[in-house]
């Protein structure tokens, strides 16, 4: 037994021995060459290791390495599909053999990454196939959702610094360019809080990040896991707090709240300007519960303030049967159509011109009038729906309607619609209308 214990103390010396050597005795080019190696059998692509690289084994896996570049496909815009000033990657040894990864340093300084669709549709994300083996073994099956199961994991400095990604689209012409990107992420362990934090900046407006959950290990085992989300910006913030269920099926559920400080400005941030009439189209506020699945989603308790008009209501899609069905109800307070019109243009009519609904003596009607050509009504077998709506009042130029109230009903392409309420001056009024789409 003590011959045994000597020669497992001394194998055990010789393997310390070994890695702390190692790194000084293979030359730095050898490890260079290696990696580029496996990154062009890999994609079919050129890694290039321009700057200094460290790399050390113990008393950790510490890997470090400058003016990285990886090239792009032939015939892209940019020569280099990404590039990387700075790759820090700190990783405890002695934990890897009991299957724990800890990783104590991860860092990535300036990232420049470029995706690119050619005129053909290539992205350039696709790389080119690795060539197969003679005997590959058969590709294991994917655990069902709610079965994966990771090693005992835990992330200390994780940051990206100073990011950037564009894209471009050489078929239609869109280019995006997310720039400054800085994010964070914070993991102790699988069973502690986890965070994200970051930032970045589009089209010359900053925006904030911010991820939170309470339990990976629950979240990944399919466990209904506590989440947060938020967004923020000076055109639009968005949060999101409540559950996410990673089972089967998936679902969502907790509550919403959407504030844009002008739809006119948050359009033309986003490159699509309004050039609608009026002065309307100013702050929008939306909040309310959520809740979804993969065939149904909900939108309850909505809660709906755009410009002067404020409205509460509920939505639910269902698309589990042959057709969606839609459901849902929107109470408004009052809408002021004058907020979205262009000013009412008050003309005289010049000397001798002909009043509306005058005609000069033997002069000949205009070859106008109604269209016999039969109505499409095919779009009414899109689906399902039962929807209500009351509105307090409509303005409409001088019109001032009072109280209205609408329900639509649409099924198997027979439409429905019952206006149950409507008041305008001092009378009142009724009406149906039937609309058959199913012959």
């Amino acid at each position: 037994m003590k011959k045994i214990l000597i020669g497992l103390a001394a194998l055990v010396v010789v393997i310390v021995v070994v890695a702390l050597a190692a790194p000084f005795l293979i030359p730095v080019e050898t490890y260079k060459a290696k990696i580029a190696e496996a990154a062009r059998a890999a994609t079919g692509r050129e890694l290039s290791l321009n700057g200094d690289i460290k790399l050390s084994i113990l008393p950790r896996l510490e890997l470090q390495a400058s003016d990285v570049a990886f090239a792009n496909a032939p015939g892209a815009a940019t020569p280099q599909m990404a590039t990387l000033d700075k790759l820090v990657l700190q990783l405890q040894v002695w934990p890897l053999l009991a299957g724990q990864v800890k990783v104590d340093s991860f860092v990535l300084e300036r990232p420049v990454i470029n995706l690119e669709i050619d005129k053909a549709g290539q992205p350039n994300w696709q790389f080119a196939a690795a060539q197969p083996k003679a005997s590959a073994p058969a590709p294991a099956e994917k655990p069902a959702a709610g079965t994966m199961t990771l090693p005992e994991l835990s992330l200390g400095d994780v940051r990206v610094e100073n990011g950037k990604v564009t894209y471009r689209d050489a078929r239609s012409g869109q280019s995006v360019e997310l720039s400054n990107i800085n994010m964070k992420l914070s993991l102790p362990d699988l069973d502690s809080p986890v965070k994200a934090d970051g930032s970045l900046t589009w089209n010359g407006e900053k925006l904030t990040l911010q991820l939170a959950t309470e339990n990976l290990r629950g979240l990944i085992g399919g466990k209904t896991t506590p989440l947060k989300l938020s967004l923020n910006s000076n055109p639009v913030t968005l949060a999101y707090q409540g559950s996410v269920t990673n089972a089967a099926p998936p679902k969502i559920d907790g509550t919403i709240d959407l504030n844009v400080p002008s739809i006119r400005k948050l359009a033309a941030w986003t490159g699509n300007p309004l050039n609608a009439p009026g002065d309307g189209l100013g702050p929008l506020k939306i909040s309310g519960k959520i809740g979804a699945t993969d065939k149904v989603f909900g939108f309850t308790d909505a809660k709906i303030a755009l410009d002067q008009t404020n409205a509460t209501g509920d939505l639910t899609a269902d698309i589990s049967g042959k057709r969606p069905y839609l459901k849902g109800r929107l109470d408004v307070d009052k809408i002021d159509l004058n907020t979205y019109l262009p000013p009412a243009e008050k003309q005289k009519a010049p000397a001798g011109a002909q009043t509306a609904g005058t005609q000069t003596a033997g002069a000949k009607a205009g070859p106008g009038g109604w269209s016999d050509e039969p109505i499409d009504l095919s779009g009414l077998k899109a689906a399902d729906a039962d929807f209500a709506l009351s509105v307090g009042g409509i303005q409409v130029r001088d019109i001032k309607i009072g109280r209205s109230a609408l329900t639509v009903a649409l099924k198997d392409g027979l439409l429905n619609l019952d206006l149950s309420e409507l008041n305008l001056y001092d009378g009142k009024g009724k009406g149906k209308l039937s609309v058959d789409g199913r012959g």
